[in-house]
């Protein structure tokens, strides 16, 4: 059974104008209709920008030329200066003009470079290609303005003027029927499951309590921090290292270890009962003059 939007657009009788226009404004209609503007827009500034930098880049070539023939004479001159006796200058002439003939040239480059883009080289970064220009046009309906490129011819300018005065109102009128679909959803999700209001409720609560502690959390760790500081300014509280006091611990009042055998290992309980018999006899021995057997 057809829809009734397609009822609608083939209604018998119906103005072909009308049935256009309500494909076209649909949700669909609008959304291919804001590609098929960025995308002819990009081509047209295609056409009419292109031309003009294929011609600067031209021009940049044979400024490019110029300035390595002016390189070139300039090396043919010097020498001449130092070698040929027509000049016979002196060492202050010689500086003199070689400073001025630099200088000459340096104000040539620059001026090369400002007016004609020159770099030391003939390559040339194309503006005005597919993808540079999609982005153009598309900076031009969102009202961004990226500024990578920009038209330079008259015709360029004047038709950006009108393409602006078209696709901005497009693309809003694009994003004010996205804008009421998402909404229209919204509504439907929050009126029909009561389960995603509780959740909604619950999820913003924790969410809003969890913020609020936390900054809570910041703000009295600051205010503690500013109160510390403000008292050891005037002098109410120390820093809390004037009380303390160093205690040394002298080799004669070290703690007390489990003695170890020869070999560094701590002795067990049964050696150790072993090891104070045999110093028990050795002190008896020792009080009754008796001197132990060296082992």
């Amino acid at each position: 059974m057809p829809s009734k939007k397609y009822e609608v657009y083939v209604q018998k009788g119906r103005p072909w104008y009308k049935i256009i226009s309500g494909i076209l404004f649909s949700h669909l209609g609008l959304f291919v209709l804001c590609i098929l503007y960025g995308v002819i827009g990009a081509m047209i500034f295609i056409e009419i920008e292109r031309p003009a930098e294929v011609s600067r880049h031209e021009l940049k070539i044979s400024k490019t030329k110029e300035v390595v023939t002016a390189v070139n004479y300039l090396k043919k001159i010097f020498w001449q200066y130092a070698n040929n006796e027509k000049y016979n200058f002196s060492r202050t002439d010689f500086r003199e003009q070689v400073h001025g003939d630099l200088t000459t040239l340096k104000n040539f480059v620059i001026s090369y470079v400002n007016d004609y883009g020159y770099d030391g080289t003939e390559e040339w970064n194309y503006d005005w290609v597919f993808s540079k220009s999609l982005l153009f046009t598309i900076t031009i309906m969102t009202t961004i303005g990226y500024g990578h490129i920009s038209p330079k011819t008259f015709g360029g300018k004047l038709f950006c003027i009108g393409y602006a005065l078209v696709g901005i109102p497009l693309l809003l009128v694009f994003m004010k029927d996205i804008g009421d679909l998402m909404a229209d959803g919204v509504r439907w999700m929050y009126s029909v499951y009561g389960i995603f209001k509780l959740a909604f409720t619950v999820i913003y609560c924790i969410f809003g309590i969890m913020l609020i502690s936390l900054a809570l959390n910041l703000m009295q760790e600051q205010v503690l921090e500013k109160v510390r500081w403000i008292a050891s300014e005037i002098g109410m509280s120390s820093n809390g290292n004037d009380n303390e006091e160093v205690v040394k611990i002298t080799k004669g009042e070290r703690l007390k270890q489990t003695p170890v055998d020869m070999t560094g290992n701590e002795l067990d309980f049964n050696e150790k009962r072993h090891k104070i018999a045999e110093m028990e006899q050795q002190a008896d021995g020792l009080a009754l003059g008796i001197v132990p057997e060296e082992p």
